[in-house]
């Protein structure tokens, strides 16, 4: 199954989940396990410290506090879109854009789990909650 097919079952999963603690454990585990089922390459590793470097970017905005949050979410989108269809950091973007409020938590531990060792970013920490995905005002 192509990543994107699994990407939008995932969506499902997360998109008809109330959020409570179980369905969360739940939802963590699903994420986790299809991180785990896309076959490693390490130069996609470096997909997750890109993704981070968009938040800091987003956080250097001089007009960040003006963006509403599906502008702070296309910001990042236009330039995660540009990874290879193949990028782990991708999958999981695309996995966990349902769900901002947990984004930070799951992307990390994805992340640290592809690249085997501890990451981190702060501004993706910050911004996540802030940053989903809805219709732009024209």
């Amino acid at each position: 199954m192509a990543p994107h097919e699994t990407i939008n079952q995932y969506k499902f999963i997360i998109d008809s989940s109330n959020r409570s603690g179980s369905t969360m454990i739940i939802m963590k585990n699903t994420i986790l396990i299809f991180l785990f089922s896309i076959s490693v390459c390490s130069s996609y590793a470096n997909d997750f410290d890109k993704t981070c470097e968009y938040f800091n970017e987003l956080s250097q905005k001089p007009n960040l506090k003006y963006l509403s949050s599906p502008e702070r979410y296309s910001f990042i989108e236009n330039k995660v879109r540009n990874f290879k269809e193949d990028s782990l950091a991708k999958s999981a973007w695309y996995s966990l854009s349902v769900s901002p409020e947990f984004r930070y938590e799951l992307f990390k531990q994805g992340a640290e789990e592809i690249i085997g060792s501890s990451w981190d970013c702060p501004s993706m920490k910050t911004l996540s909650p802030t940053v989903a995905e809805g219709e732009l005002s024209k």
